[in-house]
Protein backbone atom coordinates (compact mmCIF):
# COMPACT_ATOMS: atom_id res chain seq x y z
CA UNK A 1 0.00 0.00 0.00
CA UNK A 2 2.90 2.50 0.93
CA UNK A 3 4.76 1.82 -2.19
CA UNK A 4 1.93 2.66 -4.45
CA UNK A 5 1.29 5.73 -2.20
CA UNK A 6 4.93 6.88 -3.23
CA UNK A 7 4.21 5.74 -6.69
CA UNK A 8 1.62 7.89 -7.57
CA UNK A 9 2.95 10.84 -5.77
CA UNK A 10 6.19 10.58 -8.18
CA UNK A 11 3.25 9.99 -11.32
CA UNK A 12 1.14 13.23 -10.21
CA UNK A 13 5.14 15.22 -9.35
CA UNK A 14 5.90 17.27 -6.52
CA UNK A 15 7.94 20.18 -6.70
CA UNK A 16 11.60 19.97 -5.36
CA UNK A 17 11.99 22.13 -1.85
CA UNK A 18 15.25 22.98 -3.39
CA UNK A 19 13.99 24.17 -7.03
CA UNK A 20 14.30 27.97 -7.84
CA UNK A 21 11.82 29.66 -10.12
CA UNK A 22 13.00 30.36 -13.01
CA UNK A 23 12.08 32.47 -16.27
CA UNK A 24 12.45 32.19 -19.75
CA UNK A 25 11.04 32.78 -22.95
CA UNK A 26 9.81 29.99 -25.70
CA UNK A 27 7.40 28.57 -28.11
CA UNK A 28 4.23 26.46 -27.44
CA UNK A 29 4.55 23.16 -28.85
CA UNK A 30 1.33 20.95 -30.19
CA UNK A 31 2.56 17.70 -29.18
CA UNK A 32 -0.81 16.04 -29.07
CA UNK A 33 0.54 13.70 -32.12
CA UNK A 34 3.00 12.26 -29.42
CA UNK A 35 1.28 9.51 -27.01
CA UNK A 36 0.56 11.13 -23.75
CA UNK A 37 1.53 14.41 -25.04
CA UNK A 38 -0.55 17.86 -25.09
CA UNK A 39 0.86 20.80 -25.28
CA UNK A 40 4.71 21.62 -24.46
CA UNK A 41 6.58 24.60 -23.92
CA UNK A 42 9.83 24.29 -26.10
CA UNK A 43 12.48 27.20 -24.99
CA UNK A 44 14.72 29.61 -26.80
CA UNK A 45 17.71 27.57 -25.43
CA UNK A 46 15.73 24.02 -27.08
CA UNK A 47 15.09 22.62 -23.77
CA UNK A 48 11.42 21.11 -23.83
CA UNK A 49 9.45 21.54 -20.70
CA UNK A 50 6.04 19.91 -19.97
CA UNK A 51 3.56 22.05 -18.10
CA UNK A 52 -0.55 22.55 -18.22
CA UNK A 53 -0.43 25.12 -20.43
CA UNK A 54 -4.06 26.93 -20.26
CA UNK A 55 -6.61 26.87 -23.00
CA UNK A 56 -5.84 30.19 -24.35
CA UNK A 57 -2.08 29.81 -24.55
CA UNK A 58 -2.62 26.30 -26.47
CA UNK A 59 -1.43 27.76 -29.88
CA UNK A 60 0.98 25.63 -31.74
CA UNK A 61 4.53 28.32 -32.39
CA UNK A 62 2.78 30.81 -30.06
CA UNK A 63 5.76 32.56 -28.55
CA UNK A 64 5.54 33.04 -24.51
CA UNK A 65 7.26 34.43 -21.60
CA UNK A 66 6.79 32.17 -18.48
CA UNK A 67 7.91 31.72 -15.04
CA UNK A 68 8.46 27.68 -13.81
CA UNK A 69 9.47 25.52 -10.96
CA UNK A 70 11.12 22.09 -11.64
CA UNK A 71 8.85 19.68 -10.34
CA UNK A 72 9.83 15.63 -9.29
CA UNK A 73 7.82 13.19 -10.83
CA UNK A 74 7.61 11.42 -14.55
CA UNK A 75 4.70 11.23 -16.56
CA UNK A 76 3.38 9.75 -19.85
CA UNK A 77 4.55 12.03 -22.42
CA UNK A 78 8.05 11.42 -21.52
CA UNK A 79 9.03 14.66 -23.57
CA UNK A 80 10.68 16.72 -21.41
CA UNK A 81 11.16 18.19 -17.91
CA UNK A 82 8.11 18.44 -15.81
CA UNK A 83 7.54 22.08 -14.47
CA UNK A 84 5.27 24.10 -12.45
CA UNK A 85 4.04 27.21 -14.66
CA UNK A 86 3.85 29.65 -12.19
CA UNK A 87 2.90 32.49 -15.10
CA UNK A 88 2.52 32.50 -19.13
CA UNK A 89 2.27 35.45 -20.82
CA UNK A 90 2.44 36.03 -25.01
CA UNK A 91 6.03 37.15 -25.55
CA UNK A 92 6.05 41.08 -27.25
CA UNK A 93 6.66 40.64 -30.67
CA UNK A 94 8.95 43.80 -32.34
CA UNK A 95 9.08 44.62 -35.64
CA UNK A 96 11.56 46.75 -38.34
CA UNK A 97 12.66 47.23 -41.35
CA UNK A 98 16.51 47.64 -42.35
CA UNK A 99 19.11 46.11 -44.38
CA UNK A 100 21.38 42.65 -44.50
CA UNK A 101 24.85 43.17 -43.86
CA UNK A 102 27.70 41.14 -45.08
CA UNK A 103 29.71 40.94 -41.47
CA UNK A 104 31.69 37.91 -42.36
CA UNK A 105 34.84 39.76 -42.50
CA UNK A 106 34.44 40.60 -38.61
CA UNK A 107 35.59 38.00 -36.22
CA UNK A 108 32.58 35.73 -35.53
CA UNK A 109 30.08 37.62 -37.46
CA UNK A 110 28.16 36.25 -40.46
CA UNK A 111 25.54 38.49 -41.42
CA UNK A 112 23.57 40.59 -39.54
CA UNK A 113 20.46 43.01 -39.70
CA UNK A 114 20.77 46.94 -39.77
CA UNK A 115 17.19 48.65 -38.56
CA UNK A 116 16.68 51.86 -40.28
CA UNK A 117 16.36 53.16 -36.43
CA UNK A 118 20.01 52.13 -36.07
CA UNK A 119 19.63 48.69 -34.01
CA UNK A 120 21.57 46.22 -35.12
CA UNK A 121 20.54 42.60 -34.87
CA UNK A 122 22.50 39.31 -34.54
CA UNK A 123 19.95 36.30 -35.96
CA UNK A 124 19.92 33.20 -38.04
CA UNK A 125 18.98 34.60 -41.34
CA UNK A 126 17.75 32.23 -43.56
CA UNK A 127 20.01 31.37 -46.96
CA UNK A 128 18.19 33.42 -49.16
CA UNK A 129 17.93 36.27 -47.45
CA UNK A 130 21.72 36.62 -46.69
CA UNK A 131 22.38 39.31 -49.67
CA UNK A 132 24.69 42.09 -48.83
CA UNK A 133 22.58 45.17 -49.02
CA UNK A 134 18.82 43.40 -49.32
CA UNK A 135 16.28 45.68 -47.69
CA UNK A 136 13.84 43.62 -45.46
CA UNK A 137 10.92 43.57 -43.29
CA UNK A 138 11.51 41.47 -39.48
CA UNK A 139 9.42 40.61 -36.79
CA UNK A 140 11.47 39.42 -33.84
CA UNK A 141 11.76 38.43 -30.10
CA UNK A 142 15.03 39.14 -28.07
CA UNK A 143 16.89 36.02 -27.48
CA UNK A 144 18.94 34.73 -24.23
CA UNK A 145 22.70 33.99 -24.77
CA UNK A 146 25.80 35.56 -26.20
CA UNK A 147 27.87 35.49 -29.60
CA UNK A 148 31.16 35.94 -30.53
CA UNK A 149 30.10 38.67 -32.91
CA UNK A 150 28.80 40.49 -30.40
CA UNK A 151 27.66 43.43 -32.89
CA UNK A 152 24.09 43.63 -32.28
CA UNK A 153 21.28 42.12 -30.15
CA UNK A 154 20.81 38.78 -30.21
CA UNK A 155 17.19 37.84 -31.83
CA UNK A 156 15.06 35.17 -32.85
CA UNK A 157 13.42 35.82 -36.01
CA UNK A 158 9.61 35.49 -36.25
CA UNK A 159 9.40 36.50 -39.81
CA UNK A 160 11.28 37.87 -42.40
CA UNK A 161 10.24 39.72 -46.05
CA UNK A 162 11.60 41.40 -48.35
CA UNK A 163 10.90 45.23 -48.25
CA UNK A 164 10.48 47.84 -50.26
Amino acid sequence: MKLALVCLLAALGTTSATAATQKATGTVVDARGLDGCTYLIRLDDGQTLEANVPAEYQVDGLPVTITYTPVDGASICMAGEMVDLKSIKKAPVKRGVGQVVDARGLDGCTYLIRLDNGKTLEADIPEDYRVNGLRVAVTYLPAPGMSICMAGEIVKLTSIGRAE
